[in-house]
């Protein structure tokens, strides 16, 4: 369990991991599935009046796969993949959602790989309950160079997706 939370703390070096739990590390025909609290300071972005961050808190920091324009090389993946992250954040008394707009669902037409985020409130408990679906590979895990265009095309956009912030404002007291 150390060991993942030292490779979490390279993304938030100042964050703290409680209660972890790893279920399913030895049944390899179930999903892998980690549960703990985290707390990360100064995750979000201040104004006076508002707050901003992104809930997709796995997926904060990072950069294009492919930063490249163009490429000579076939693509290879060393496997298809899945990833389910749900988030539930809590928000501190005194501010209020300004929004829970989802950023649109991002899939190629013929089922290769698909994105999908839904961001849901309950404002009585001041959470927000982030859910992140991901797959990619359904079918094929290599790509001619030609394809490159269209496979960074869809990188770019699922990076988008994953990037999308959220703002709290304080309400008035």
């Amino acid at each position: 369990m150390k060991s993942y939370e030292q490779e979490f703390a390279g993304s938030f070096p100042s964050a703290e991991i409680r209660d972890l739990k790893i279920e399913n590390r030895f049944e390899s025909e179930k999903p892998l599935r980690y549960t703990f609290h985290l707390t990360v300071p100064n995750y979000v972005q201040r104004t006076q009046t508002r707050v901003f961050f992104q809930p997709g808190v796995f997926e904060f920091g990072r950069t294009a796969i492919f930063p490249s324009e163009q490429r000579k090389y076939d693509i290879h993946f060393p496997f298809a993949w899945a990833e389910q992250d749900e988030v539930t954040i809590t928000f501190p008394e005194g501010f209020e959602l300004e929004n829970t707009t989802s950023p649109n669902a991002v899939a190629d037409r013929n089922g290769l790989a698909s994105l999908k985020v839904n961001l849901s409130a309950d404002m009585s408990e001041r959470m927000i309950r982030y859910r992140r679906d991901f797959h990619f590979g359904e079918g094929t895990i290599l790509f001619k160079a030609s394809a490159y265009p269209a496979i960074k095309k869809l990188f770019d956009l699922f990076l988008q997706t994953d990037q999308h912030v959220i703002a709290l404002r304080r309400t008035a007291e």
